[in-house]
């Protein structure tokens, strides 16, 4: 897995766990997007999972962008 972790808007964080399709990041993907909605809550806007990625739109009211970030390569750092 190569995990990248970009904030690309104000209010929007993109999340790579691969570079090519893989079924295999399929479960991965549903995991994170699970673990995001259920750590930060009304803090996540919207989840927009794809084949290798997850575009997460947060609440910049009650979640920062980098706030976050940090938390999915820590996440990342303990698998």
């Amino acid at each position: 897995m190569t995990l990248k972790v970009e904030q690309v808007s104000e209010t929007t964080v993109m999340i790579r766990l691969g570079n090519t399709i893989d079924l295999a990041l399929v479960p991965q993907l549903s995991a994170l997007c699970e673990g995001i909605q259920q750590h930060f809550g009304r803090g996540v806007v919207e989840l927009i999972p794809a084949y290798t990625s997850v575009l997460v739109e947060v609440n910049v009211r009650l979640l920062s962008p980098e706030r976050l970030k940090t938390w999915v390569i820590h996440q990342a750092s303990h698998c």
